[in-house]
């Protein structure tokens, strides 16, 4: 994995992790690049990921009945994005995802999620913080 440093020190930062346990874990990451102005995540989309983001700023945001943008988080290098009560609940978005720069984002999926939590169970008290 081309950020496997970038993820690993990342986590370091919460819990430590074996060798062994790493290379477990960075198994489950994909790394995404995202140009400028373009959308990660749409409304009315299917929220199946969670992302890091390792290098960029991203927008997460809504519009109102009469079509003014909200944004509700910045993402910057080292924060987590996604639309959190679809990612959790497996639904459609209520949000989109737009990258304000060049972006590259650590994808992880919601199955791989769950599976790495069984494999690997200090990793809830990374995610519960």
């Amino acid at each position: 994995m081309e950020y496997a440093l970038f993820l690993r020190q990342h986590i370091d930062h919460v819990v430590q992790l074996t060798d062994e346990e790493f290379e477990v874990v960075k198994q489950y990451f994909t790394s995404v690049k995202v140009p400028k102005k373009n959308m990660l995540l749409n409304c009315n989309e299917q929220v199946s990921k969670e992302y890091l983001v390792v290098q960029g700023c991203m927008k997460l945001f809504t519009f109102d009945e009469s079509g003014k943008e909200y944004i509700m988080q910045f993402a910057m290098e080292n924060w987590w994005i996604s639309d959190y009560p679809a990612y959790q609940n497996q639904t459609l978005s209520t949000t989109s995802i737009q990258a304000l720069e060049d972006c590259v984002v650590l994808a992880l999926s919601f199955t791989a999620k769950e599976i790495l939590l069984q494999k690997i169970p200090k990793l809830n008290i990374f995610f519960g913080k």
